[in-house]
């Protein structure tokens, strides 16, 4: 049962990884892309590269924060179980065995 939930931990977080990068790297071609159509022919070519490292840069900042943030909150879910597990009544240890 443990190794069946962590399987599905791991895919889960393989898929999420996978659509997060899709997302950034369609970021970064719209980026690219919009300089490439706006270009009304002053936009120097340092500023574009510029553009576009930021923009990877951000990407990366923004792809790390949400991993770190699921991540937490997976790990806070397994707190919370042993916080309520804490919190059941005790059973009577006096009397017959059941």
């Amino acid at each position: 049962v443990h190794t069946a939930a962590w399987y599905l931990t791991l895919i889960t977080n393989t898929a999420f990884s996978i659509w997060l990068s899709l997302i950034s790297a369609s970021y970064v071609v719209v980026v690219a892309y919009t300089f490439l159509l706006m270009d009304d022919g002053t936009t120097k070519s340092g500023n574009v590269g510029l553009a576009i490292s930021q923009g990877l840069i951000l990407v990366n900042m923004v792809q790390y924060g949400i991993k770190q943030t699921t991540e937490v909150i997976s790990q806070m879910t397994s707190v919370e179980r042993v916080v309520q597990f804490t919190k059941l009544p005790q059973e009577q240890t006096d009397g017959p065995p059941p």
